[in-house]
């Protein structure tokens, strides 16, 4: 089993759980805090890199554009 890894927003203070993954090297989608939508990294060398929420704070809105 991989360990996991706390980490917090540096934007809105979210909590998360961070876990490497093996992937292939692939173009990578950015990744998005889900309660601020601000950046994630999203590789660390060649492992992915899984979020997973641990707080209980509410998910803030966002306004779609377009």
């Amino acid at each position: 089993m991989t360990d996991a890894t706390r980490f917090q927003c540096p934007n809105c203070d979210a909590q998360y759980r961070v876990v490497p993954v093996e992937a292939p090297p692939t173009p990578d989608a950015p990744l998005a805090c889900v309660s601020c939508g601000g950046p994630l990294q999203s590789r660390d060398g060649e492992q992915a890199l899984k979020y997973f929420r641990i707080d209980e704070k509410p998910r803030r809105a966002r306004v779609r554009k377009g």
